[in-house]
């Protein structure tokens, strides 16, 4: 652990790491030869170029952690959000404590997905576009047309 945690400091994009040794992520579960190494990078900012990517540092550190024989190296990148990734969503479950029942219900979790959707349009001179919710995605059509 503390020689891939040591290689990790070598990558210069890296800021930080945090070793848990015992602990095996890919099967959720406690396991005596496994480990869990969480590498902070420097801030975008200090990262412009393509070689200070995310991209590029994941790679540098797979390709020196091969010489570490002793141990099976697998650098990624999780998803920002829990749950969320390209293959993935997200769910929720409401509780309705107002009592008020399900139409009501209905209408304030609309809300803030009108309002998130309209933070994110663009703006209503670039054409008019219509979301769909079930799909999650909005589909625009040009200006004067309806999508």
């Amino acid at each position: 652990m503390r020689r891939v945690e040591a290689l990790a400091l070598q990558i210069p994009e890296v800021d930080k790491t945090i070793g848990v040794s015992g602990v095996n992520l890919l099967v959720g579960a406690p396991q005596s030869n496994a480990g869990l190494l969480v590498v902070r990078l420097k801030d975008w900012s200090a990262r412009t170029s393509p070689e200070t990517s995310l991209r590029s540092s994941i790679g540098s550190f797979y390709a020196q952690a091969q010489g570490i024989t002793e141990a099976q190296v697998l650098p990624f990148n999780p998803p920002a959000i829990p749950g969320l990734s390209a293959t993935g969503g997200f769910s929720m479950m409401i509780q309705d404590k107002s009592g008020k029942g399900a139409r009501a219900l209905r209408v304030d979790l609309r809300r803030p997905l009108v309002l998130g959707h309209r933070l994110l349009a663009p703006p209503a001179a670039l054409g008019s576009g219509h979301y769909n919710q079930r799909a999650g995605e909005t589909r625009r059509a040009p200006h004067g047309r309806r999508a």
